[in-house]
């Protein structure tokens, strides 16, 4: 199994999506819960702005390995480019909580978007940013 996603990441970097996704999709077909699998196709569809299929193979991927972070950020920016403000921050609240800290998702387009949103009701988002801010710092 490692082989093949090996292949799916080099086809992947190359740009060479459409042979990835069927690599990936071959390994969920023997381990549906793949972490890496999920997260990757994830990837391959924000890439080509389907970000809103992309959520499922990002869920499944943070619920099958929550250590780690990066399956935590593209989960939380894809609900932000989706607009589901409240989901992602009640996902940035758990990670939070479950030990997310000194990563990029603070200066991210989508996460300054999501914070600063015009008309947005940003209290409890600030206080999100606030304890994230101070996280970093610990660091």
């Amino acid at each position: 199994m490692t082989d093949l996603l090996q292949q799916a990441i080099q086809h992947h970097r190359a740009g060479e999506f459409s042979q990835a996704e069927s690599l990936y999709r071959a390994i969920l077909q023997t381990q549906p819960s793949h972490p890496d699998a999920n997260h990757n196709l994830g990837v391959l569809a924000v890439a080509v702005n389907k970000t809103e299929l992309a959520l499922p193979f990002f869920k499944l991927a943070l619920e099958t390995n929550p250590n780690h972070t990066q399956f935590w950020l593209s989960y939380i920016d894809a609900l932000i480019k989706t607009e589901q403000f409240d989901l992602a921050r009640d996902i940035l609240k758990t990670g939070l909580e479950r030990g997310l800290r000194n990563t990029k998702l603070f200066p991210s387009v989508s996460f300054t978007r999501f914070a600063f949103l015009d008309g947005f009701r940003s209290e409890k988002v600030f206080v999100i940013i606030s304890i994230f801010i101070k996280n970093l710092r610990t660091d």
